[in-house]
Protein backbone atom coordinates (compact mmCIF):
# COMPACT_ATOMS: atom_id res chain seq x y z
CA UNK A 1 0.00 0.00 0.00
CA UNK A 2 2.84 2.50 0.70
CA UNK A 3 4.45 2.00 -3.10
CA UNK A 4 1.11 2.72 -3.70
CA UNK A 5 0.49 5.50 -1.97
CA UNK A 6 4.13 7.09 -3.16
CA UNK A 7 3.02 7.53 -6.94
CA UNK A 8 -0.18 9.24 -5.73
CA UNK A 9 1.74 12.89 -6.34
CA UNK A 10 2.89 11.66 -9.28
CA UNK A 11 -0.29 11.12 -11.01
CA UNK A 12 -2.08 14.09 -9.41
CA UNK A 13 0.90 16.43 -10.91
CA UNK A 14 0.32 14.91 -14.59
CA UNK A 15 -3.51 15.64 -14.12
CA UNK A 16 -2.64 19.20 -12.39
CA UNK A 17 -0.30 19.48 -15.72
CA UNK A 18 -2.57 18.40 -18.24
CA UNK A 19 -5.97 20.79 -16.83
CA UNK A 20 -3.15 23.43 -16.81
CA UNK A 21 -2.49 22.87 -20.50
CA UNK A 22 -6.40 22.44 -21.31
CA UNK A 23 -7.30 25.45 -19.52
CA UNK A 24 -4.28 27.81 -20.49
CA UNK A 25 -4.48 29.31 -16.53
CA UNK A 26 -0.86 29.65 -16.56
CA UNK A 27 -1.00 32.47 -19.68
CA UNK A 28 -4.68 34.30 -18.07
CA UNK A 29 -3.81 33.99 -14.58
CA UNK A 30 0.29 33.73 -14.12
CA UNK A 31 0.52 34.83 -11.08
CA UNK A 32 -1.92 32.37 -9.31
CA UNK A 33 -0.33 29.94 -11.64
CA UNK A 34 2.91 30.29 -9.99
CA UNK A 35 1.46 30.66 -6.26
CA UNK A 36 -0.23 27.26 -6.78
CA UNK A 37 2.75 25.65 -8.36
CA UNK A 38 4.66 26.99 -5.31
CA UNK A 39 2.18 25.59 -2.88
CA UNK A 40 2.20 22.14 -4.47
CA UNK A 41 5.76 21.76 -4.45
CA UNK A 42 5.00 22.67 -0.78
CA UNK A 43 2.59 19.83 -0.38
CA UNK A 44 4.76 16.94 -2.58
CA UNK A 45 7.46 17.99 0.07
CA UNK A 46 5.50 17.68 3.38
CA UNK A 47 4.07 14.65 1.77
CA UNK A 48 6.94 12.33 1.45
CA UNK A 49 9.08 13.85 4.64
CA UNK A 50 5.62 12.55 6.28
CA UNK A 51 5.65 9.09 4.36
CA UNK A 52 9.37 8.42 5.19
CA UNK A 53 10.82 5.58 7.28
CA UNK A 54 11.77 5.80 10.48
CA UNK A 55 15.02 4.02 9.27
CA UNK A 56 15.84 6.51 6.52
CA UNK A 57 16.18 9.06 8.94
CA UNK A 58 19.83 8.43 10.59
CA UNK A 59 20.33 11.17 13.26
CA UNK A 60 22.45 9.19 15.63
CA UNK A 61 22.96 12.41 17.91
CA UNK A 62 25.13 14.49 15.43
CA UNK A 63 24.85 18.24 15.72
CA UNK A 64 25.73 20.48 12.74
CA UNK A 65 28.29 22.07 14.93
Amino acid sequence: MKRWLAWLPLVITAVLMWYARITNVGVTHYNLFLLGLLAWCFIIILFYRANRNPEEIEDNGKTLD
